[in-house]
């Protein structure tokens, strides 16, 4: 049976947290014991938002509310469906690991050998390649990207081919040895089918403006296994309104997101 997605439009300051805390206050005091009932936040509002659902909950408890940041809920739904049997590696050792591996291939790469060799290189390669995990930009498809290129943009094809080495070297070194948060969020996605945890849950999204494509594919999960999903967005309370309409409007972003979301 397909889940339920509901969309909570709101302006800044409009009260759109405040109301997922007291819907799940109510559920739980309605049904102290049932389905989950999981609070999804960027990773910095968790700690200020679960306080303020205690005080709220502090007649009933905890037992159904959850608050996660999305890494922190792979790592819940993971724990009952088997994969973190290896390691999470850490900033520090991915650091340390694309250090080696620019001192191996540094002197051959084509853009970024003298970069290679630079302090502070690393951390910057480490977000990059972060950020294509997220966005499931593959070293396959750089490869690609970068044949498209070559014609008329031979810098930005050097830029890609060597940013798809790097990646494609650090995947072979963390193979069966570690994991990352990146890699996490993909199991979670192939994971899903198969929590019992989630089985009836009711999942509030709040905090966010858009989400990247691995964030998508897990909402798209738990609305696959029959989830109420509700997800709050900065919007103007006239949804036909310019500042979401517009493409320079105030709340173009969010209002995009809304429409991927739907589809």
């Amino acid at each position: 049976m397909p889940g339920t997605l509901r969309f909570i439009a709101g302006r800044a300051g409009a009260g759109k947290t405040a109301l997922c805390e007291r819907e799940i206050a109510e559920e739980i005091a309605r049904a102290p014991i049932g389905p989950a009932c999981v609070l999804l936040l960027p990773e910095q509002m968790t700690y200020c938002v679960e306080r303020e659902l205690a005080a709220r909950l502090a007649g009933t408890g905890f037992v159904r509310a959850y608050v996660f940041g999305f890494r922190r809920f792979a790592r819940q739904v993971l724990l009952g469906t088997g994969g973190l049997l290896r390691p999470r590696i850490s900033e520090v050792g991915r650091r340390l690991l694309l250090r080696r591996i620019l001192t191996k291939e540094g002197k051959g790469l084509a853009f970024f050998h003298r970069a290679a060799g630079q302090r502070g290189f690393g951390a910057t390669l480490s977000e990059t390649i972060k950020e294509l995990k997220n966005y499931e930009l593959t070293p396959e498809k750089l490869r690609k990207a970068a044949d498209d290129f070559a014609a008329t943009e031979d810098a930005l094809a050097d830029k890609l081919k060597d940013l798809a080495l790097l990646a494609e070297q650090f995947d072979a070194a963390m193979a069966g040895r570690y994991d990352d948060a990146e890699d996490m969020m993909r199991l979670l996605i192939e994971k899903l089918p198969r929590s019992t945890f989630l089985c009836g849950a009711e999942i509030w999204v709040d905090g966010f403006i858009f989400f990247n494509p691995q964030e998508r594919q897990v909402l798209t999960g738990l609305l696959q296994l029959g989830c109420t999903v509700h997800v709050t967005l900065p919007l103007a309370p006239d949804l036909k309104s310019r500042e979401n309409l517009s493409e320079t409007g105030l709340f173009h972003r969010s209002w995009r997101t809304m429409l991927q979301l739907r589809d």
